[in-house]
């Protein structure tokens, strides 16, 4: 999960950069959002 976390940021960042079409930049950022929030949820259940 931390793979998906940095990969989607990485591509978030480059994308948002580059000025790529917004909906990919959105997708990537979704990405990133739900991936950070899985792990906080594991985190939080695995404590």
């Amino acid at each position: 999960m931390w793979g998906v976390l940095v990969l989607s940021a990485a591509a978030n960042a480059i994308t948002s950069a580059l000025g790529v079409n917004l909906v990919l930049s959105t997708v990537f950022g979704v990405v990133t959002l739900a991936s950070g929030i899985a792990l906080v949820a594991n985190y939080r259940t695995h404590r």
